[in-house]
């Protein structure tokens, strides 16, 4: 609240050589408290911590996905006659921008986020933390997100996070692996699925007595494990823009989304069936029960050795292919003056396809 001073009106040049005077310091202050830009100690190539298997980051460059905008002739619906008429991407931010993921089972809740600077040093490069994206308690598995938007302009770009347990950071404290991005570009994973729904009555085999999905992909050259991602989007999720985003390469999808599945599978394995809780060798970080009559995305990513993406399930390169195929990842958004949009999503998509059994008295349960 301010103050009327019936002194001031009789005394105005002291009262401004005294705010001339706390201007002045408080600009000083600014100046003393402004970051001072120092230069990185070429030593200082880890941060305090120790290495924890248990925190994995992995670092990708933004990239955008395309679509594709088609004249629609007759008949009516995406087919191989209809003409291209234009093509667009859609990006979360920029290619020069880095973007990190960390896969998190320690007891850390937060993460600094540190990276080499020119001359090889690290240095905390942000004032904030990474952000958690999402959490399964079951598993007390987390996974926390960053973005770099002005690269140091090392190379090349290399990451590491230091984990914060309950405010604190000592020489205890989990760190993560030095991550850099991939150089080569982004693979693409043949993923197939399937709905498999196991005969009425079957008892052949216990383990198959409930809908499972088959799951067969090429194998990665070099793939040291996958991480495998089944999901769908929640009802929150009201924007045609985020599903469009939903399909930039990324480890798996962190935003709007229901999780199924999540969890990571050995590099020498292109064969599962999805739901099959004797696989010893498949690392669930959640699992929940297939619904009968409900379609899933499932997203496959490759990781090497070094912990870098390298593949993901991208689907049919051709869009028009991948939409009649119905599994491939391709969803349609009608426009108007008989335009339509085919967008990839990101994920191989499957459906439960099973006609729904007859109703009692109908003739058909005999």
């Amino acid at each position: 609240m301010i103050r009327f001073n019936p002194d001031a009106a009789r005394s105005r040049r002291p009262v401004r050589a005294v705010l001339a005077i706390a201007l002045l310091a408080g600009v000083a202050g600014l100046y003393a408290c402004a970051p001072k830009i120092t230069k990185v100690d070429t030593a200082y190539t880890m941060p305090e911590g120790v290495v924890s298997p248990d925190a994995q980051l992995i670092v990708w460059r933004d990239q955008p996905t395309t679509a594709y905008i088609y004249f629609d002739k007759v008949p009516a619906d995406p087919d191989s006659a209809d003409d291209l008429i234009t093509t667009t991407q859609f990006e979360r931010y920029t290619p020069n921008v880095l973007q990190g993921m960390i896969l998190d089972k320690t007891t850390a809740n937060q993460f600094q986020l540190f990276r080499r600077e020119p001359g090889g040093g690290v240095r905390q490069f942000a004032k904030f933390n990474a952000n958690r994206t999402r959490q399964w308690l079951g598993a007390q598995f987390e996974a926390f997100h960053f973005v770099d938007t002005s690269p140091s302009g090392y190379s090349p770009a290399s990451y590491v996070a230091r984990g914060i347990v309950e405010g604190i950071v000592n020489v205890r404290s989990p760190l993560t692996n030095l991550a850099s991005p991939p150089a080569a570009p982004l693979a693409n994973i043949n993923l197939a699925a399937r709905w498999w729904n196991p005969a009425p009555g079957s008892t052949f085999n216990p383990k198959f007595g409930s809908p499972k999905i088959k799951l067969k992909w090429d194998p990665v050259p070099g793939a040291a494990r996958y991480i495998l991602h089944v999901y769908d989007f929640r009802n929150d999720l009201h924007s045609d823009y985020e599903r469009f985003l939903s399909g930039t390469p990324a480890p798996f999808y962190d935003g709007q989304s229901s999780d199924t599945f999540f969890g990571f599978v050995p590099g020498g394995v292109n064969f599962m069936f999805l739901g099959d809780s004797t696989r010893t060798d498949i690392t669930t970080i959640t699992a929940r029960p297939l619904a009968p009559g409900n379609s899933y995305l499932i997203r496959l990513t490759a990781l090497d050795a070094a912990g870098r993406m390298i593949a993901m399930s991208q689907g049919d390169p051709n869009p028009q292919r991948a939409y009649a195929d119905g599994s491939m990842g391709v969803q349609r958004l009608v426009r108007d003056n008989n335009t339509y949009m085919l967008y990839r999503l990101g994920a191989t998509t499957v459906r439960d396809t099973t006609p729904p059994p007859p109703p009692p008295g109908s003739g058909g349960d005999r």
